[in-house]
C-alpha cells in the first residue's frame, strides 16, 4: 500500500509534503526531493527544515502549530531553497 501510495504521490505535479500527527513529515514527493536537493531519508521528521529560509523557519513552524492545533485548513507561505541555494515562495495550503 506505501509503494502504492508513493507512486501516486510522486505522479502529483506539485510539491507534496505530510506530517505524522507529531508533526514530524513521514511523505515527500520526489518533486519536491528534487525541488529542494534533499533526499527522503534527509528530509524525513525535522530535516525538511534545512530546505526552509532560515528566516521564515520561525514563522512557518508557529503557523503550522497554529494550524494543527486548530483543526482547520489554512494557507501558508514561506520561501524554499531550492537544490542551488536560491529562495522562491511557494504556496502551501495545510491540512490536519
Amino acid at each position: 500500500m506505501e509503494n502504492d501510495l508513493s507512486r501516486v504521490v510522486d505522479a502529483l505535479p506539485g510539491l507534496v509534503c505530510a506530517a505524522l500527527p507529531g508533526r514530524q513529515i513521514d511523505l515527500l514527493n520526489q518533486r519536491w526531493c528534487e525541488y529542494t536537493g534533499l533526499v527522503v531519508d534527509e528530509a524525513y521528521g525535522w530535516g525538511w527544515q534545512a530546505a526552509v529560509h532560515p528566516e521564515d523557519l520561525p514563522e512557518l513552524l508557529e503557523r503550522w502549530r497554529s494550524i494543527l492545533d486548530s483543526g482547520e485548513s489554512r494557507e501558508m507561505e514561506a520561501r524554499l531553497q531550492r537544490f542551488d541555494g536560491i529562495a522562491e515562495d511557494p504556496y502551501g495550503r495545510s491540512t490536519p
